[in-house]
């Protein structure tokens, strides 16, 4: 009896110190110095190279209106963009990944719709993916609720103040673009 007691705390110890090294293993890997996020300031309007394809982005128009689905006003963000296929020597079509837009206001980062700008007039005609040599354009929409009381930090005077970013993920990081005039 007292043999077993002994052994099974012999395994009990080795099965927990096989899993704190294995745990510890898995955060070096996940915090090693190769994840890296690169921050690159683009000007608006003008050409980016952004994933596979090229992009311009214009400055956004804000208008406040009243939302259905939120019940209330908002203030939406209309962002226009060009986006081109220039690879020339690929028969590899390449998808507009420009839903990847997020505007920082007021302490807290809000994106694309891709849905409700996908309904927008101005993107009726557009192209999702693209041959290459091939451009496309349209307008991304960016929804965020004011608060009216001015308990928080969404009054309409905190969101007109905003910054544009263009977030790309991969697998050891991120690439972030920082639009401004």
């Amino acid at each position: 009896m007292m043999k077993r007691k002994v052994i099974f705390w012999c395994l009990f110890i080795l099965f927990v110190g096989i899993f704190v090294s294995a745990s510890a293993l898995r955060y070096m890997y996940l915090n090693a110095s190769g994840y890296e996020i690169s921050e690159r300031t683009c000007q608006f309007d003008r050409e980016v190279a952004m994933g596979k394809l090229t992009y311009r982005v214009g400055e956004p128009r804000v208008e406040k209106v009243y939302s259905k689905s939120y019940g209330d006003e908002v203030l939406r963000y209309f962002v226009p963009f060009q986006a081109e296929n220039k690879k020339t020597d690929s028969l590899v079509k390449q998808k507009v990944a420009i839903d990847h837009l997020v505007i920082v206001s007021g302490g807290r980062k809000w994106e694309v719709d891709p849905f409700a700008s996908k309904k927008l007039k101005v993107n009726q005609g557009i192209k999702w993916v693209l041959q290459p040599r091939e451009k496309t354009s349209g307008e991304m929409l960016i929804e965020i609720p004011i608060d009216k009381k001015g308990e928080g930090y969404y009054t309409a005077d905190i969101l007109k103040k905003y910054q544009l970013y263009f977030v790309e993920r991969h697998k050891r990081g991120a690439d972030k673009y920082k639009f401004q005039n």
